[in-house]
């Protein structure tokens, strides 16, 4: 029998920044078996204002890429990110296994708990359970860290310490 490598996990993170709820569950899973987190973040409509340009989103989605991917590497996950133009689920999935140089195991899809993108999510959700067809998991984003005008980086740097500190003495399952 050969050796099975880790599990690899395709991770959709729309417009929210993860936050503790999920990074507990990952940081679970990853405890469980060996894992890699590829997170593909789109970039979204910015829900904080009634005017934006396309590069206030592209700004935006890459600043959660750059955060999610220090946050994630701080807490000891074997993760990757990027940053992908189209807002739809549906070929967000598609594309990334498409490209994929090896398959994914499971999807899992980050979102807020409320509001027009959680509606939407749904829909994206049950087509994702259909095709491609791998096990798919749903985390709330919680809280739901978002961007805005009182969006401040060192303010969440110095929450996520803190909750680095708190997970560091947590017992293994």
């Amino acid at each position: 029998m050969g050796e099975e490598g880790p599990r690899r996990y395709l991770v959709l993170a729309m417009g929210t920044l993860a936050g503790p709820g999920p990074a507990t569950e990952l940081l679970r899973s990853s405890r469980q078996q060996p894992s890699v987190f590829h997170f593909v973040v789109p970039v979204t409509v910015p829900d904080y204002g009634w005017t934006w340009t396309e590069g206030q989103a592209l700004a935006d989605a890459t600043e959660r890429m750059e955060i999610m991917t220090e946050f994630g590497r701080a807490m000891g996950l074997n993760i990757d990110v990027e940053v992908v133009s189209s807002d739809d689920p549906v070929e967000v999935v598609r594309q990334a296994n498409a490209t994929a140089s090896e398959p994914y195991h499971q999807i899992i899809v980050i979102d807020r708990p409320h509001g027009v993108r959680r509606w939407l999510a749904d829909h994206a959700v049950d087509e994702l359970k259909r095709d491609p067809g791998l096990p798919l998991t749903r985390l709330e984003a919680n809280p739901p860290m978002r961007q805005g005008k009182h969006f401040d980086v060192d303010e969440l740097r110095q929450y996520f310490q803190e909750y680095l500190k708190r997970t560091a003495g947590a017992p293994e399952d």
